[in-house]
């Protein structure tokens, strides 16, 4: 039986430059936020066949998957979010526990209950996307590319400076642009194709340099959900830098 697993959580986190992760590193970690999501901040207890099949991973032998996913989680918490306030600074990172347990052959996870609203009651300003169409993509450019282009699917356009799409994408500064043609955004567009219909990138330009990128598809389907309050997250991984 094929998995159907949806991927939700606030957009935000398409913000959160998911430094040195690998492809195969963000198909663990998405497929955890999958099985995460609405389950507040309780023990979740995932098999290794379980998240192994939902993360396109059934292939892997159990040593090598163990690994994996423990690297995704060493880098994981690299990632934190700040707060600061009246001289008080505080750092949470997404999930308190997770641990892997070889003789039962699970993973168990927490979210820490300062950010479960990231994967929680998410009716505004979220990102929806199927986990298995995300896990196919090949590069680790590609699938964030993808997962802000799912966010403005209803829009059919998404535009970004430079420099944020550098730190989001978390691309080398040695890159040139003749760099991130080659190695981003031509595998990325080729791919992305079968996804997003008639999609297009355009380069704006200030004098010589590259300045914007505008990437341009046919609108999706809006996901409709009743409204709730904004919960802000401007000061995501500002501790990191």
């Amino acid at each position: 039986m094929e998995s159907n697993e949806t991927v939700v959580y606030r957009n935000d986190l398409n913000l959160v430059p998911l430094k040195k992760f690998r492809s195969v590193e963000m198909d663990i970690f998405f497929a955890v936020c999958s099985k995460m999501k609405d389950k507040g901040n309780q023990d979740i207890r995932l098999s290794f066949d379980n998240l192994k099949k939902i993360s396109g991973q059934s292939d892997k032998s159990y040593r090598r998957f163990i690994q994996d996913t423990d690297l995704m989680y060493q880098k994981l918490l690299t990632l934190t979010y700040r707060t600061k306030e009246k001289g008080l600074t505080e750092y949470f990172v997404l999930f308190t526990k997770f641990s892997i347990d070889e003789n039962k052959q699970e993973v168990s996870i927490r979210v820490n209950p300062d950010l479960e609203y990231i994967l929680n009651d998410l009716q505004i300003e979220f990102t929806k996307y199927e986990l298995k169409e995300f896990t196919t993509l090949s590069s680790r450019y590609t699938k964030t590319l993808y997962r802000l282009l799912k966010q403005y699917r209803d829009t059919g356009f998404y535009v970004v400076n430079m420099d944020s799409f550098r730190q989001i994408l978390d691309i080398p500064d040695s890159y040139r642009m003749t760099d991130i043609d080659r190695q981003v955004l031509n595998p990325a567009m080729e791919e992305l194709n079968n996804i997003f219909k008639n999609i297009r990138v355009e380069k704006i330009k200030k004098g010589r340099s590259v300045v914007r990128l505008k990437f341009l598809f046919d609108k999706q389907d809006k996901i409709v959900q009743e409204d709730l309050p904004k919960v802000p997250m401007y000061n995501w991984l500002k501790g990191s830098n």
